[in-house]
């Protein structure tokens, strides 16, 4: 017994100390920060809520990046006066987006105004649709209409009328037995890793509604569209807490801290 006690208790400090390097963190905790192809982020706290992000090596364009103001339980808005933009979330009970309005001025003085709304089912966390549609300069619409096997995304329709294109794909998804380990890890996770709420786009493509929504933790997912298809499984790796401390799909790595 004495021998198998020993063994046990090493088999775990192993175990720790495997999660510990590969995260770069424990995974205790709080998020202090964010990194994927795109930029490195430190978060610091005001009071119990991150108040800044700050961009951090090897990006070329260091320091502060946002600032975060929050209004009761419902509201958040992500500042960048560096950017010359601003994200403001509109939240229901739940923290679940229900608007979202991004604002930016261009370097020439252009005004950039955008908005997603989100069309929950009745009395649900549960989305039918979304539309992602720009404001100004031009109109441009992006409709997202949700498939489901019991809580979780199946299959995403997406009809896009931009200014010279029109098309509709579709993606499929399939999860592993896990909870959806990105809103257990930090329920504002979609914010935090994602400042600017690009659904579609870069690091976030096809991922941004699985993780925010499904009840499940995502793991392969493929897309079909007029010019052909593909797959992806997302490889995630979890702290001994069973936190998020980094996900990977065939493009994108990302990678999240915790202290």
């Amino acid at each position: 017994m004495k021998k198998a006690s020993i063994l046990s208790l090493l088999f775990l400090a192993i175990l720790h100390i495997g999660c510990h390097k590969s995260g770069g963190s424990s995974g205790t905790g709080r998020l202090i920060g964010f990194q994927d192809s795109m930029k490195n982020f430190r978060f610091t706290y005001s009071g119990e809520k991150i108040g800044k992000a700050t961009l951090t090596p090897p990006d070329y364009d260091l320091g502060d990046y946002a600032t975060f103001e929050y209004s009761g339980k419902n509201y958040i808005k992500v500042s960048s006066s560096k950017w010359r933009l601003t994200v403001e979330y509109y939240l229901n009970a739940s923290a679940f987006p229900v608007h979202i309005l991004r604002n930016e001025t261009g370097g020439d003085g252009t005004v950039y105004r955008s908005e997603v709304l989100f069309f929950y089912k009745p009395l649900t966390n549960l989305p039918d649709s979304a539309i992602d549609r720009t404001l100004e300069p031009t109109t441009q619409t992006t409709t997202y209409v949700f498939g489901y096997e019991g809580k979780n995304i199946t299959s995403i329709i997406r009809k896009a009328s931009l200014d010279f294109e029109r098309f509709t794909d579709t993606t499929s998804y399939h999860y592993s037995s896990l909870p959806n380990v990105f809103r257990s890890s930090d329920p504002l996770m979609y914010i935090y890793a994602n400042l600017y709420a690009d659904l579609y786009g870069g690091p976030n493509a096809f991922l941004y509604f699985p993780k925010l929504f499904s009840e499940s933790t995502l793991d392969t997912f493929s897309q079909f569209t007029g010019g052909g298809n593909f797959s992806s499984r997302l490889n995630i790796e979890l702290s001994i807490d069973h936190k998020i401390i980094k996900d990977m799909d065939a493009w994108f790595v990302r990678k999240y801290f915790y202290q």
